[in-house]
């Protein structure tokens, strides 16, 4: 017996479309590390597929709908590693003439200062200053 005989379509389950990490973090504009993170930590629903995580579209759309609490959740996460919101505000500094971003706007086009990586590592900062954790953003 073939399994389209075993399981007729009206059994089969309702197919989720699935996001490969890259897609997801081009989405939120982070990094991949930072969707891995998000991942291992259970705060983005996925699947694993050999060595790959896909995370199903649905579990991505409620992000989607409350960005603000997407660069919380990745503000937690930098403000729990030492030194990261320091490297990054090192990485996206402010380009006086123009009032860009130095690091995004390195392809020719101008990010209006404070980019997106700028504006996590600054809450980033102010979580770990209200968690009196000052030594983990130096």
């Amino acid at each position: 017996m073939s399994p389209a005989e075993q399981f007729p379509e009206s059994r089969l389950p309702v197919q989720a479309e699935l996001l490969s990490v890259s897609e997801v973090a081009a989405i939120f504009r982070v990094s991949k590390m930072t969707i891995y993170r998000l991942v291992q930590s259970g705060e983005l629903k996925h699947v694993r597929i050999g060595n790959s995580y896909r995370i199903p579209a649905d579990s991505v759309n409620p992000l989607l709908s409350n960005r603000s609490s997407m660069f919380d959740q990745v503000a937690r996460l930098m403000a729990d590693e030492p030194g990261a919101a320091m490297r990054t505000l090192a990485l996206h500094s402010l380009r006086q003439s123009d009032n860009c971003c130095e690091w995004c706007s390195q392809d020719g086009r101008p990010v209006r200062w404070p980019c997106t990586p700028a504006r996590v590592a600054h809450r980033a900062a102010r979580i770990a200053d209200e968690a009196g954790d000052r030594w983990r953003i130096a």
